[in-house]
């Protein structure tokens, strides 16, 4: 017996020895913060070594369940090439991040996207999916966040990624609309205040329940500042409904009712917020904040009596097709500003005196674009045209002509360009403008969604798409006669292969100028043309750029799943479905990936470079030891 316990400690010493020094230091982990990371939640939580209290904590976005991100214990490692700086370039994806901190391998935290480095390309879409499963593997946090991680947890720091646990909507819904940083940041409170806890027994707060919570809910609601369900229960959504109403007092947002506070929410002069979508039966104050503006706006003429019935739901929608927002059985909170701020410019204008209106109403042939992924606006009705912007799915446009051979010019937010009928769903739009007209007729404004307003909802894509004016060369065959060809040879020298005969004047863009031969590719093939039968010029075009890369670079491929082996994926010249098709890939083949955003793959295969639909493929990443592991 004895025996066996000496063999067992020995076996224990021995199993200690061969431990790396590094993982014992870690045993005693003395690093000032530790990260738990809770996928079930989509919440990054930083916690003090010292006191475990929580510092810091925030909504996030984890990977996808296909491009999971994975679970465990790692320690930051020491930082390289531009993690934890203000851009860091992702060259799969062709994006940018803000404050990239490593966790493992190509797994990191970083902030929401950009698609270049500049603040005005931040992507709603990244924005919009926090809280959400949504990103490849990496840790999306918003840039504050990001940057605090960055700045304050040191190499080393023990990050933990778990999925257990149970789903805290409560929780998630304040995180959704602020952070918690508690230590010297953006709240300065306590976590318990954060939380909007009560603390003293007269106030109320989270976690306390009753009537006098269920008068306050239905009084926030009628105030236009609660959003969440009537239970009695002080909610996160009471939390954030009294913050709301602390907010357009003018005051602390502590979320907490306390008894001062109350007696301002019942208050006959209490603000007004206009946060909760109004229907049919609704009453109350903020009810009658929208019948006073769809008055002022001549679109309502009933009662100012605080109601929601059938004559104000008509008000609405007479308003919601002046303004250009879809009909819906509520007044969304947005369309309620809407009809605020149109009712102020004209208490502005008018100073509150008497004006009349005319409503003139014009109908235009329109389409949705209606394409799984992006579809290229071209310069002339060919698929050879060089393009002017990349427009996604249900993006607007104006059909300025339908053309023969399936194509139609039409008119976006920026710019007029052709478009093939099958990517194009049509219908007629009609536009309504109100005109304002004082009643001496000397002042006049109009009010309504104008033609570029509806448009603008393509401005968004368009600002992602990385376009460019660039400079290019172009040359132009110059042989002195129209009977005297210049030859196209596969290899720069004299004896090399002849591709084609170009007649003269045919002008190229340039591939590669060189001191005798110059690159250009015609009519599918690449070859090379003597410079002294050529003359050159430089000119800006618009071209899609690809972003620097950063230091860290990982190798990625990509293996074609078409889910059969009869089945064969088109490699495209351009990231569109009109493009043209430059190879067909079987299942199974492998390319190198270069550059990659939501729908396309810009991609190497053999000597050809071209774009592939991701939904057809599946990514491999080559790690820091050079193994392949699936993203």
């Amino acid at each position: 017996m004895i025996q066996r316990t000496l063999n067992r400690a020995l076996m224990f010493v021995l199993m200690l020895a061969m431990l790396p020094v590094q993982q014992m230091a870690r045993a005693e982990y003395d690093m000032p913060y530790y990260i738990e990371v809770d996928i079930k939640n989509q919440i990054t939580t930083v916690y003090r070594t010292s006191d475990d209290a929580v510092v810091y904590q925030a909504i996030c976005t984890t990977g996808t369940d296909e491009f999971y991100t994975p679970s465990g214990t790692f320690y930051l490692p020491k930082p390289t090439g531009t993690e934890r700086e203000e851009w860091f370039y992702f060259r799969m994806y062709g994006t940018y991040a803000k404050y990239a901190t490593r966790i493992y391998k190509g797994v990191l935290f970083h902030s929401v996207l950009y698609s270049r480095k500049d603040d005005s390309t931040l992507s709603q879409k990244s924005v919009t999916e926090l809280g959400t499963k949504a990103s490849h593997g990496c840790i999306r946090l918003r840039v504050p966040d990001a940057k605090w991680i960055a700045e304050h947890c040191e190499e080393g720091t023990r990050v933990h990624i778990f999925r257990n646990g149970k789903r805290d909507e409560e929780l998630r819904e304040l995180l959704l609309a602020e952070s918690y940083d508690g230590e010297a940041g953006i709240n300065g409170r306590t976590y318990a205040q954060y939380l909007g806890m009560a603390e003293d027994e007269n106030s109320l707060g989270r976690y306390s329940e009753g009537p006098a919570v269920l008068d306050l809910q239905y009084r926030l609601l009628s105030l236009g500042f609660f959003t969440g369900e009537i239970t009695g229960v002080y909610t996160a959504a009471t939390v954030k409904a009294v913050r709301a109403f602390q907010t357009a007092l003018g005051v602390e947002e502590t979320g907490v009712a306390s008894v001062d506070m109350l007696e301002k929410i019942y208050a006959d002069d209490a603000p007004v917020g206009s946060l909760v979508s109004l229907v049919t039966g609704m009453s109350g104050p903020v009810v009658a904040q929208l019948q006073r503006a769809l008055s002022d706006l001549r679109f309502y003429e009933g009662d100012l009596d605080s109601v929601y019935d059938a004559e104000v739901e008509d008000a609405v929608h007479a308003f919601q097709g002046a303004f250009g927002y879809d009909y819906d059985d509520a007044c969304l909170p947005e369309v309620q500003l809407a009809a605020l701020n149109a009712s102020k410019q004209l208490r502005d204008v008018f100073g509150g005196g008497n004006y009349q209106s005319e409503m003139k109403t014009r109908e235009y042939d329109a389409a949705l674009i209606s394409s799984d992924v992006s579809v290229r606006l071209r310069k002339t009705a060919s698929t050879a045209a060089g393009y002017l912007e990349k427009l996604e799915s249900g993006a607007r446009v104006l059909v300025l002509e339908r053309l023969d051979g399936g194509w139609s010019h039409v008119q976006s937010s920026l710019n007029d360009g052709y478009i093939k009928d099958e990517y194009l769903s049509f219908y007629t739009y009609t536009n309504t403008i109100v005109t304002y007209t004082s009643m001496e007729g000397n002042v006049q404004i109009a009010l309504g969604q104008t033609l570029e307003e509806y448009l603008m909802g393509n401005v968004e894509a368009a600002a992602e798409a990385t376009l460019e004016l660039v400079d290019a060369e172009f040359v132009r065959v110059n042989t002195g006669s129209a009977d005297v060809r210049l030859n196209l040879r596969q290899e720069p020298r004299d004896d090399s292969i002849v591709i084609a005969k170009l007649p003269d004047g045919l002008e190229l863009e340039a591939m590669e100028v060189g001191d005798e031969w110059t690159k250009v590719e015609y009519e599918g093939f690449e070859g090379y043309l003597l410079n002294q039968y050529l003359t050159t010029e430089t000119r800006q075009v618009l071209r899609e750029v690809m972003p620097e890369e950063d230091d860290y670079l990982e190798t990625i491929y990509a293996v074609v799943n078409t889910a059969s082996d009869s089945t064969t994926l088109n490699l495209r010249q351009y990231d569109s479905p009109d493009s043209e098709v430059l190879a067909q890939l079987s299942n199974g083949e492998r390319v190198e990936v270069i550059s990659a955003d939501e729908d396309w793959s810009y991609v190497r295969y053999g000597e050809q470079k071209g774009y592939l639909l991701n939904q057809y493929l599946q990514f491999e990443l080559v790690g820091e030891e050079g193994q392949k592991e699936e993203e």
